[in-house]
């Protein structure tokens, strides 16, 4: 025979998900004849789909103020076996924590007259609609329809949602503090974390993005790399510092600019580096790549050099045997503050079209060793002021 109770006490002291059931037909709802306390335990039921034996499976999960259904196993009404629960509409009949059939702590049902199951199952408007949003956050999927909604919900309030109205499908999990993830119809995902958010990976992480990516940060960007650090860019470099740009460098620096005849990278207000359009040359590597294939039968990375703007190929008895262009790029250099340089070794520079300096203030040149300058041209000095030489030997010719 099949028998309908409520649950009155779920906190079973061995932990086994046992309750506190108060039978109708069975047990008064006057607490002075069977008090809470001197209900038996009753067993739960579990599904199939949940072993019930070492921990594994979903554990049982009852509320004081819910309805139940199930029978007794013994014919003096001691053993009664929970078989189920039953979702219906709390009333007012069950509500009052000084009779039988209620909650003893009176926290359920939360609302009378209310029905017991979810509201995201009936499709109710969205509880959390009120939360505030991020400036490009995606708006929530969120628009069941009744029966499609499959809604999981505990006590604090944590949220799983299996979705699958039509055209609104969705997947979404939540956290009583409004961190969630969800999954939306067309397969994109929303994340949104309220407080801090921390991943450890112990191996290899593959990022693969096959549109854009933008990052927006409010504050700082701390980046710490214990190995090296190697950035491909198929296109053009723009950024914009709108502060100092702060950096120290304890090995070499390395740059080659003109690589790629069609970039074009311009920083405003600061550095612009950029390649010349319609310039025909090769870089050192395409260079040595156009060797090899043009003359797999002489070609020996020894025998080309570069002289001037030209990669020359010579054959083993140091004949010339192909010349082809080296590629320019250009490097100017805009600062409206000043320009401090110091280096602790040697500056070697070399200059092979011409070389103009213009200054409009004051230069101090303070040379510690000896000074040479060789001029195969013409060499030429004006002064608009007065010109001193102090030396002990001076010799113009």
């Amino acid at each position: 025979m099949i028998y309908y109770g409520i649950v009155e006490d779920i906190f079973d002291p061995e932990k086994l998900g046992r309750a506190k059931i108060r039978v109708h037909g069975v047990h008064s709802a006057n607490k002075q004849d069977i008090s809470t306390e001197h209900l038996p335990w009753s067993l739960t039921m579990g599904p199939v789909t949940s072993p019930g034996i070492s921990g594994i499976g979903q554990s049982s999960f009852l509320l004081q103020g819910a309805w139940v259904v199930g029978t007794f196993t013994d014919k003096d009404f001691q053993d009664f076996l929970i078989m189920g629960s039953l979702p219906t509409m709390s009333g007012t009949e069950f509500g009052n924590a000084q009779f039988g059939f209620s909650d003893p702590d009176s926290q359920y049902p939360r609302e009378l007259n209310d029905e017991d199951n979810n509201l995201r199952v009936r499709g109710n408007p969205d509880p959390n609609d009120y939360e505030v949003q991020g400036v490009y956050q995606p708006r929530s999927a969120y628009a069941p329809q009744y029966p499609y909604n499959h809604v999981y919900e505990s006590e604090s309030g944590h949220i799983k949602e299996y979705d699958d109205t039509p055209g609104a499908n969705r997947i979404r999990e939540r956290h009583n503090s409004g961190t969630y993830y969800e999954v939306q119809p067309g397969g994109s995902k929303v994340q949104r974390v309220v407080a801090d958010k921390y991943e450890l990976i112990l191996g290899d992480d593959t990022i693969e993005v096959k549109g854009n990516v933008n990052i927006i940060v409010s504050e700082d960007v701390n980046l710490s790399v214990a190995g090296n650090v190697t950035a491909n860019v198929g296109n053009n470099v723009d950024f914009l510092v709108q502060g100092d740009v702060n950096g120290e460098v304890r090995g070499n620096i390395a740059m080659r600019v003109g690589a790629n005849l069609d970039d074009h990278v311009i920083v405003e207000d600061g550095i612009n580096i950029h390649t010349p359009t319609n310039t025909a040359g090769l870089s050192e590597t395409d260079a040595i790549s156009y060797f090899e294939t043009a003359y797999p039968e002489i070609y020996q990375r020894d025998l080309m050099s570069k002289i001037g703007a030209e990669w020359v190929l010579v054959d083993k008895e140091g004949n010339v045997k192909d010349v082809t262009s080296a590629r320019n790029g250009n490097i100017d250099l805009h600062i409206e503050g000043n320009l401090t340089g110091l280096v602790d070794g040697h500056v070697d520079m070399t200059v092979l079209q011409d070389a103009k300096v213009n200054v409009k203030g004051d230069v101090d040149l303070d040379v510690g060793g000896n000074m040479d300058t060789l001029v195969k041209g013409t060499y030429r000095c004006e002064s608009e002021g007065n010109m001193t030489f102090v030396a002990p030997n001076i010799d113009i010719n």
